[in-house]
């Protein structure tokens, strides 16, 4: 003990902290998407709760009704993904099994009872209206940035598992799926995956990425902002995540305006997610073949030194190519959400593809971790990319699947579920995905304090 204490004298509280979150390998892809799949049961579970309790709204006072409202949002929407990330991360499966029978065994006793007041035919069922109705959309971005929040914070705490932080070098860490989350939540609802027609005309490209630098002047402001306030309390960081200057915002700074540029010069709404996977694929030709995995891991000298800026932030400046070609492939699947679907035979229809989908990319993650590159965020490498979109589109078909059957029986299910959708946007994600980049920047700066 007495040796151990002599170590810790030499070792200063910052030196002890970057050892707890380095060096490590991340889990296997299948426990990442277990613990993902805690976030939509608990969504599910606060829609079917929310149907039976407040069926009615107008018997409880406004005051009443939002406290008993933002009770119920932070038992389902937060202490199942609390509990999945920390005191239950080894019984997933149970908290996820637990979520879902409560939320089939209510909805089935609701539905029995409202089959009594009306039967409908399977027909009926298919040609339900769903236009216009997303709110998958919104539950993925919210919970992206509630389970940022719960990983930041956690991660410096031994409850927070050691397998979920970000892996060294190569291997798929929960918390390797952040910035990625991030720029997918973001591409999805982009005014090119919603087709919202600029402005601006064919000739001034000057003028839209200008456009692109003024929107995303906040995101740059933010970067140099976290970076004076990391060096000026010399708060511990993780060279080797972005480098001795780079950070997460930058990285949303570059791909924002960058895909700015490349979308502009894509000819066709259909070649967003072909030019991403190009993308990914001739990065990871310069990864492997050319000589850039090099470079990125131990720098122009070979040794692992960061003289000079290039140096210094050199996984931050290549891994913008991974994450935009990311984007490109997010812009594609917006387009494909956004896609206008009237019945909810449609989006049925909808979601059999999107399940194929994900199924080829997760074969293509195996394909690419065996003969090209294990998974890497540090480089964000053609394998990592291919897994940002399988593990994303499983969330989304997840969600789609539950809100297709809450939706139903909001609409067609009888007097129990008649309630307006506007009333069950939840207030959590409204307000986190509208304020989620300064809700991350509290984070991180309420740690250091």
């Amino acid at each position: 003990m007495a040796d151990y204490s002599g170590v810790l004298l030499n070792v200063s509280y910052k030196q002890l902290h970057e050892r707890f979150v380095s060096g490590l390998n991340g889990t296997s892809v299948f426990e990442i998407g277990m613990v993902a799949s805690a976030a939509p049961s608990g969504i599910f579970l606060r829609s079917i709760l929310f149907n039976i309790l407040f069926a009615k709204q107008q018997n409880f006072s406004s005051s009443l009704f939002c406290c008993l409202v933002f009770l119920l949002e932070y038992c389902t929407l937060v202490v199942p993904s609390f509990l999945a990330l920390t005191a239950l991360a080894d019984h997933t499966d149970m908290l996820i099994t637990t979520c879902l029978c409560l939320s089939i065994g209510m909805l089935f006793l609701q539905a029995l009872d409202a089959s009594k007041l009306q039967k409908q035919k399977v027909q009926a069922i298919l040609s339900a209206d769903m236009c216009g109705k997303l709110p998958f959309v919104g539950s993925f971005r919210a919970y992206v940035v509630i389970a940022t929040a719960i990983c930041i914070l956690a991660v410096d705490f031994v409850i927070f598992p050691r397998r979920f932080a970000k892996a060294e070098t190569y291997g798929s860490g929960l918390m390797d799926m952040g910035v990625g989350a991030f720029i997918f939540s973001n591409a999805i609802v982009s005014q090119e995956a919603r087709s919202v027609r600029s402005t601006e005309t064919a000739h001034s490209f000057f003028a839209v990425v200008f456009r692109s630098l003024r929107s995303s002047l906040p995101l740059l402001v933010l970067g140099f902002m976290r970076l004076v306030s990391v060096k000026g309390t010399d708060y511990q960081e993780h060279a080797s995540e972005y480098g001795a200057h780079w950070n997460f915002f930058f990285t949303l700074f570059v791909v924002r305006v960058m895909s700015t540029v490349l979308i502009r010069f894509t000819r066709g709404h259909s070649w967003y997610g072909v030019t991403g996977i190009i993308l990914a694929l001739l990065y990871q030709y310069l990864l492997s073949p050319c000589g850039l995995r090099e470079f990125v891991l131990y720098g122009t000298q070979g040794d692992g030194s960061r003289l000079g800026l290039l140096d210094a932030n050199r996984e931050g400046l290549c891994s913008c190519v991974g994450y935009l070609a990311l984007y490109l492939i997010a812009v594609q699947f917006g387009k494909f959400l956004f896609f206008k679907r009237n019945t909810l035979g449609q989006w049925i229809k909808a979601l059999l593809i999107l399940v194929a989908i994900d199924a080829t990319f997760y074969t293509l993650v195996h394909v690419s971790q065996q003969f090209v590159s294990p998974i890497s965020r540090r480089m964000a490498n053609l394998s990592f990319v291919l897994w940002q979109v399988g593990r994303i589109l499983s969330d989304h078909g997840l969600e789609t699947g539950f809100d297709g059957i809450r939706i139903q029986a909001t609409d067609t299910g009888g007097p129990y579920f008649q309630l307006n959708l506007k009333a069950m946007a939840t207030c959590w994600q409204r307000e986190i995905f509208q304020k989620g980049l300064l809700f991350r920047s509290g984070i991180e700066a309420h740690l250091r304090e």
